[in-house]
């Protein structure tokens, strides 16, 4: 026999009257997103998702769709940190590759001037063609850091440029890759951010 109540749900029982469901600052993915419809809320006072510039340099660099010529590798970096930013919560913007000369790599650091994070890979080390260091001197950035004592990952270096973060990543696609996760992923806004969400500057 069935008892009496059984599979009745009661009201209030996911959700109290009061009760807090959402913590400021969480990713609404389609289970958050869900929630709030149940709950009855078609509008929710959200931050926009970070514009985050991308800009590889090389002149090694080929782009997809070329044919690699002499000593040249394709261009891969642009499109994985494209993944991870977009994974990360980021809305990616691709810089293209820059050619290994220095008005080149400052002219593509001016144009990501409206981006909220800039990205840049390769060009870091100490090499007579890693040129952006310099480059962002010119632009008018404040470099903060310049190396760090991990491999892989070693050459990397961070600043601000108009009061954005700039996160110089190395060149090779696996440190890239790594410096991202730990140095640019990790990034998180004054409110939390579920699963480490790259937040813009504020």
């Amino acid at each position: 026999a069935v008892e009496a109540a059984a599979y009745v749900r009661a009201a209030g029982e996911d959700v109290r009257a009061g009760d807090r469901v959402l913590e400021p600052g969480t990713l609404l993915t389609a289970a958050e997103i869900g929630l709030l419809a149940t709950l009855g809320h078609g509008q929710v006072a959200v931050y926009r998702r970070p514009r985050v510039a991308i800009l590889s340099t090389g002149n090694e660099l080929a782009d997809l769709g070329t044919e690699p010529g002499p000593g040249q590798i394709p261009n891969t970096n642009t499109y994985s940190l494209m993944a991870q930013v977009l994974e990360a919560g980021g809305d990616p913007v691709s810089l293209g590759v820059a050619p290994d000369r220095l008005e080149a790599i400052e002219e593509r650091v001016r144009r990501a001037r409206d981006a909220d994070v800039i990205l840049s890979s390769a060009g870091v080390s100490v090499g007579e063609l890693d040129l952006v260091r310099e480059a962002l001197t010119r632009a008018g950035a404040e470099l903060h850091l310049w190396k760090v004592s991990m491999r892989p990952g070693k050459p990397i270096t961070f600043g601000s440029l108009g009061g954005r973060p700039f996160f110089g990543l190395p060149g090779n696609p696996v440190s890239a890759m790594v410096t991202f996760e730990l140095f640019v992923r990790s990034r998180r806004s004054p409110t939390p951010a579920r699963g480490g969400a790259i937040s813009a500057c504020g």
